[in-house]
């Protein structure tokens, strides 16, 4: 099992969403709600880097900013088991959207 295979086993065993049984309805519910944790989890990241300029500076703790970055990443692999995605189909997803990324920047 690979690391992207570990961590997909891992969400789905520690969490509480039954992803393989969702109706559409649910998997609606589900997306909403995760998808509304991943941006409480942005925002939380984006306070790392002194963005407000009216809040007094701070040094980023970066161990603190990794651990806000996992808990992102957590969202977004719920997300995914959600609608079914495996870490073949992730990685092939990726690996497309990163070609055509590359091309596009390349003009």
């Amino acid at each position: 099992m690979n690391k992207l295979e570990q961590i997909l086993f891992l969400q789905k065993k520690n969490n509480i969403c039954h992803y393989d049984s969702l109706t559409l309805k649910e998997k609606q519910a589900w997306s909403k709600d995760l998808i509304l944790c991943a941006f409480d989890e942005m925002n939380l990241i984006m306070h790392f880097f002194n963005w407000a300029h009216w809040v007094p500076r701070k040094a980023v703790r970066i161990p603190d900013l990794k651990f806000q970055l996992a808990a992102l990443l957590s969202c977004v692999i719920s997300l995914m088991l959600v609608w079914g995605m495996d870490a073949e189909e992730i990685f092939q997803l990726y690996t497309i959207r990163k070609r055509k990324h590359v091309k596009h920047n390349k003009k």
